[in-house]
């Protein structure tokens, strides 16, 4: 499930799902909070391109939206227990 949100929100899916994309993955990683679920090949990738860029595009906003910070730093949080150092990185930046 995680591979194919990923791809979706990294393609055809980018310009029409890019907000609505970090709910998605955001209920994802909280019915796996142990993080029990392995990965396909490039899945990682495809979360850490689509969250870098979420990320970079919603900076300002985490200041006044505390909801979605928090489910941004949730998703973060799953993708470093998950082996993303990008994740760390962005992490550490908000």
């Amino acid at each position: 499930m995680f591979y194919a949100l990923a791809k979706l929100l990294n393609t055809v899916g980018m310009e029409p799902y890019k907000e609505i994309g970090i709910e998605w993955i955001y209920k994802l990683t909280m019915k796996d909070p142990e993080c029990r679920v392995s990965f396909y090949d490039h899945t990682l990738y495809y979360l850490e391109e689509y969250i870098g860029s979420f990320v970079a595009h919603h900076r300002m906003e985490f200041r006044e939206n505390l909801g979605l910070a928090k489910k941004v730093q949730a998703v973060l949080e799953y993708l470093v227990n998950q082996g993303s150092q990008i994740a760390f990185f962005v992490r550490e930046g908000i």
